[in-house]
């Protein structure tokens, strides 16, 4: 819920892109406590990328199939590092690439 100061309530999704000397994975246990669904780690120059998925207040990684795609189960999202690279986030009515 968006307001003139920014968001009023928690977020349900967190993307964090990835820099040199990163700290993303540190934020987890913070993200937990505000009780974030689902966080993702996007290495901006590869794509490859990281899902992780709160269950009982900590998270845990989801994994992917042998094509490499990895399911984020909170917007029914499947996501797969393609030639590019590039990150190709798939739903029910069509895919990205970016």
């Amino acid at each position: 819920q968006l307001a003139e100061r920014g968001v009023e309530k928690r977020a349900e999704l967190v993307v964090e892109v990835l820099s040199k000397n990163d700290m993303s994975r540190d934020k987890l246990p913070f993200y937990a406590a505000c009780h974030v669904q689902e966080v993702w780690l996007v290495d901006p120059k590869t794509r490859e990328h990281e899902i992780y998925v709160l269950r009982g207040g900590q998270y845990f990684a989801a994994t992917s199939d042998r094509d490499g795609t990895t399911h984020a189960p909170l917007y029914g999202l499947d996501l797969r590092t393609i030639d590019g690279p590039k990150l190709r986030i798939t739903a029910v009515d069509g895919s990205v690439e970016i």
